[in-house]
């Protein structure tokens, strides 16, 4: 319950009222979006349990990868980056229309954006990523940061489940000297580990399915 209700008041800023407000507006219903979070948590507990002995990531793995890092590069490029998740039911057709839309984001913002285009959306959630090293940032997302301006979010980026904006805070250059190693393969390991997850994730619930598909039959 604690679980729930700190990402709850992490989701609204901690004014569940004014969220409450908004999902009326959009006309959205706040129960089923309550119940679909109490799952989502309960998902994320269940795969943590199950599957955290598996979660081993080699120390040498992880020095390799850093050493190859500092051989290659001569400067390293760290950005300081703030994610937002929007959860809805967008279409195709709605993501086009929402390709267009990316100055009305960098002048009014993502939420108000939304608002104005008529986009249901169940919650936005805002992570502060803080500073990232490129090297941990996946190949398209790289792609996409390197392409923004300090300041500037991008246009949508499709996934699964939801849709994320990425917005380019600030970034700087440091030389090898100054790296801080002991932060650059926390966020490697931590990469790893949330890439390892999720595919015990999407192969425990694949299944699950095929599990029930049979009993189905």
């Amino acid at each position: 319950e604690n679980v729930f209700t700190n990402k709850l008041n992490e989701i609204s800023s901690s004014n569940i009222l004014e969220i409450k407000e908004k999902f009326l507006i959009n006309n959205i219903n706040y129960e089923i979006f309550e119940k679909e979070l109490a799952i989502e948590l309960r998902w994320q507990k269940l795969i943590f349990l199950k599957f955290k002995e598996l979660i081993n990531i080699e120390e040498s793995e992880i020095d390799h990868q850093v050493n190859k890092i500092l051989v290659n590069q001569k400067d390293i490029v760290e950005y300081k980056l703030l994610e937002f998740e929007v959860f809805s039911e967008i279409d195709k057709e709605k993501i086009e229309s929402i390709q267009n839309i990316k100055k009305e984001i960098n002048s009014f913002g993502l939420e108000e954006t939304l608002n104005k285009f008529k986009i249901n959306y169940s919650r936005i959630e805002k992570n502060e990523l803080g500073w990232i090293n490129s090297n941990v940032l996946s190949k398209s997302i790289l792609n996409i940061v390197k392409k923004l301006k300090i300041g500037e979010t991008s246009t949508p980026i499709n996934s699964s489940q939801n849709i994320l904006f990425i917005k380019l805070v600030d970034k700087k250059n440091i030389g090898k000297e100054n790296l801080n190693i002991k932060k650059l393969k926390d966020q490697i390991i931590n990469k790893r580990q949330n890439e390892l997850f999720e595919l015990y994730s999407r192969s425990f619930l694949s299944q699950i399915k095929n599990n029930s598909l049979i009993e189905y039959k």
